[in-house]
Protein backbone atom coordinates (compact mmCIF):
# COMPACT_ATOMS: atom_id res chain seq x y z
CA UNK A 1 0.00 0.00 0.00
CA UNK A 2 1.78 3.24 -0.72
CA UNK A 3 0.76 6.85 0.98
CA UNK A 4 -1.35 8.32 -1.80
CA UNK A 5 -3.62 5.30 -1.02
CA UNK A 6 -6.50 4.79 1.82
CA UNK A 7 -7.66 1.96 3.29
CA UNK A 8 -11.42 1.25 1.96
CA UNK A 9 -13.88 2.47 4.91
CA UNK A 10 -16.22 0.07 6.42
CA UNK A 11 -20.44 0.66 5.40
CA UNK A 12 -21.51 3.02 8.59
CA UNK A 13 -23.54 0.97 10.40
CA UNK A 14 -27.33 1.54 10.18
CA UNK A 15 -28.93 0.04 13.32
CA UNK A 16 -32.41 -2.22 12.21
CA UNK A 17 -35.42 -0.59 12.92
CA UNK A 18 -36.75 -0.75 16.20
CA UNK A 19 -40.37 -1.95 17.04
CA UNK A 20 -42.13 -1.29 19.75
CA UNK A 21 -44.47 -4.09 21.35
CA UNK A 22 -47.74 -2.68 21.82
CA UNK A 23 -48.42 -2.62 25.66
CA UNK A 24 -51.72 -4.88 25.39
CA UNK A 25 -49.02 -7.77 23.96
CA UNK A 26 -46.82 -7.34 27.18
CA UNK A 27 -49.90 -7.46 29.51
CA UNK A 28 -51.23 -11.03 27.78
CA UNK A 29 -47.50 -12.00 28.26
CA UNK A 30 -48.00 -11.48 32.06
CA UNK A 31 -51.18 -13.22 31.86
CA UNK A 32 -49.84 -16.18 30.40
CA UNK A 33 -47.16 -16.33 32.75
CA UNK A 34 -49.11 -15.37 35.78
CA UNK A 35 -51.80 -18.23 34.48
CA UNK A 36 -48.54 -21.01 33.78
CA UNK A 37 -47.55 -19.81 37.07
CA UNK A 38 -50.76 -20.68 38.95
CA UNK A 39 -50.68 -24.21 36.67
CA UNK A 40 -47.37 -25.60 37.83
CA UNK A 41 -48.57 -24.98 41.76
CA UNK A 42 -51.84 -26.72 40.89
CA UNK A 43 -49.32 -29.29 39.15
CA UNK A 44 -47.18 -29.62 42.14
CA UNK A 45 -50.67 -29.90 44.24
CA UNK A 46 -51.81 -33.10 42.16
CA UNK A 47 -48.63 -34.41 42.66
CA UNK A 48 -48.94 -34.36 46.02
CA UNK A 49 -52.12 -35.52 46.09
CA UNK A 50 -50.74 -38.20 43.59
CA UNK A 51 -48.04 -39.22 46.62
CA UNK A 52 -50.81 -38.99 49.30
CA UNK A 53 -53.13 -41.57 47.74
CA UNK A 54 -50.15 -43.49 46.90
CA UNK A 55 -49.10 -44.23 50.77
CA UNK A 56 -51.66 -46.60 52.67
CA UNK A 57 -51.43 -44.43 55.96
CA UNK A 58 -53.25 -41.93 54.28
CA UNK A 59 -55.98 -40.43 56.82
CA UNK A 60 -58.11 -43.41 57.68
CA UNK A 61 -61.41 -41.42 58.26
CA UNK A 62 -61.04 -39.82 55.60
CA UNK A 63 -60.30 -42.81 53.50
CA UNK A 64 -63.84 -44.25 54.49
CA UNK A 65 -65.47 -41.22 53.52
CA UNK A 66 -64.77 -41.89 49.92
CA UNK A 67 -65.54 -44.92 47.51
CA UNK A 68 -63.25 -47.70 47.25
CA UNK A 69 -63.18 -47.15 43.53
CA UNK A 70 -61.90 -43.22 43.82
CA UNK A 71 -59.42 -44.59 46.59
CA UNK A 72 -58.09 -47.28 43.97
CA UNK A 73 -57.83 -44.69 41.22
CA UNK A 74 -56.81 -41.92 43.25
CA UNK A 75 -53.06 -41.92 42.33
CA UNK A 76 -53.40 -42.65 38.48
CA UNK A 77 -56.08 -39.99 38.17
CA UNK A 78 -54.28 -37.27 40.07
CA UNK A 79 -51.34 -38.27 38.47
CA UNK A 80 -52.55 -38.14 34.85
CA UNK A 81 -53.81 -34.67 36.07
CA UNK A 82 -50.78 -33.63 37.44
CA UNK A 83 -48.81 -34.18 34.22
CA UNK A 84 -51.30 -32.64 32.05
CA UNK A 85 -51.72 -29.16 34.10
CA UNK A 86 -47.96 -29.21 33.72
CA UNK A 87 -48.07 -29.63 29.93
CA UNK A 88 -50.54 -26.84 29.63
CA UNK A 89 -47.89 -24.83 32.32
CA UNK A 90 -45.29 -25.41 29.81
CA UNK A 91 -47.51 -24.06 26.91
CA UNK A 92 -48.39 -21.05 28.81
CA UNK A 93 -45.00 -20.14 29.62
CA UNK A 94 -43.96 -20.82 25.79
CA UNK A 95 -47.05 -18.59 24.84
CA UNK A 96 -45.93 -15.88 26.72
CA UNK A 97 -42.40 -16.16 25.16
CA UNK A 98 -44.10 -15.84 21.62
CA UNK A 99 -45.70 -13.12 22.83
CA UNK A 100 -43.19 -10.80 23.87
CA UNK A 101 -40.78 -12.08 20.74
CA UNK A 102 -43.42 -10.96 18.06
CA UNK A 103 -43.86 -14.73 16.89
CA UNK A 104 -46.50 -15.33 14.60
CA UNK A 105 -47.79 -18.98 15.60
CA UNK A 106 -48.24 -16.86 19.38
CA UNK A 107 -51.13 -14.53 17.96
CA UNK A 108 -52.68 -17.64 16.12
CA UNK A 109 -52.58 -20.09 19.27
CA UNK A 110 -53.94 -16.88 21.46
CA UNK A 111 -56.79 -16.04 18.41
CA UNK A 112 -57.75 -19.78 18.73
CA UNK A 113 -57.69 -20.30 22.59
CA UNK A 114 -59.55 -16.80 22.81
CA UNK A 115 -62.19 -18.78 20.44
CA UNK A 116 -62.38 -21.52 22.32
CA UNK A 117 -63.40 -19.62 25.59
CA UNK A 118 -65.61 -17.82 23.68
CA UNK A 119 -67.43 -21.26 22.14
CA UNK A 120 -66.89 -22.54 25.59
CA UNK A 121 -69.43 -19.80 27.54
CA UNK A 122 -71.79 -19.92 25.08
CA UNK A 123 -72.23 -23.48 25.67
CA UNK A 124 -71.89 -23.76 29.13
CA UNK A 125 -74.69 -20.69 28.82
CA UNK A 126 -76.89 -22.94 26.68
CA UNK A 127 -76.86 -25.97 29.05
CA UNK A 128 -77.16 -24.13 32.10
CA UNK A 129 -80.99 -22.94 31.15
CA UNK A 130 -80.88 -20.49 33.58
CA UNK A 131 -80.88 -17.18 33.34
CA UNK A 132 -78.38 -15.83 35.85
CA UNK A 133 -76.27 -18.48 34.90
CA UNK A 134 -76.54 -17.16 31.24
CA UNK A 135 -75.54 -13.62 32.63
CA UNK A 136 -73.10 -14.50 34.65
CA UNK A 137 -71.28 -16.59 31.66
CA UNK A 138 -71.81 -13.82 29.77
CA UNK A 139 -69.72 -11.44 31.97
CA UNK A 140 -66.94 -14.55 31.33
CA UNK A 141 -66.80 -14.22 27.55
CA UNK A 142 -66.26 -10.23 27.71
CA UNK A 143 -62.46 -11.10 28.40
CA UNK A 144 -61.47 -13.67 25.81
CA UNK A 145 -63.85 -11.29 23.34
CA UNK A 146 -61.72 -8.55 24.24
CA UNK A 147 -58.28 -10.55 23.99
CA UNK A 148 -59.94 -11.93 20.95
CA UNK A 149 -61.07 -8.27 19.33
CA UNK A 150 -57.09 -7.16 20.37
CA UNK A 151 -55.28 -9.71 18.56
CA UNK A 152 -56.98 -8.57 15.40
CA UNK A 153 -56.11 -4.94 15.30
CA UNK A 154 -53.81 -3.66 12.95
CA UNK A 155 -51.24 -2.68 14.84
CA UNK A 156 -51.12 -5.67 17.20
CA UNK A 157 -51.17 -7.96 14.48
CA UNK A 158 -48.10 -5.68 12.76
CA UNK A 159 -45.83 -6.65 15.87
CA UNK A 160 -46.66 -10.39 15.20
CA UNK A 161 -44.35 -10.94 11.38
CA UNK A 162 -41.61 -13.41 13.02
Amino acid sequence: MTANELPAQPAPYIPAQQRNRPFGVTILAILQILGGLGMLLLSLLFFGLAALFGTSTMFPEFRDMLPQWFVDMGTVAFLVLAIIVLIVAIISFLLARGFLHGKRWARMVGIVLAALEIVGAVVTAVASGNVSNIASVGFTAIIPIVILLYLMLPNTKAWFTQ
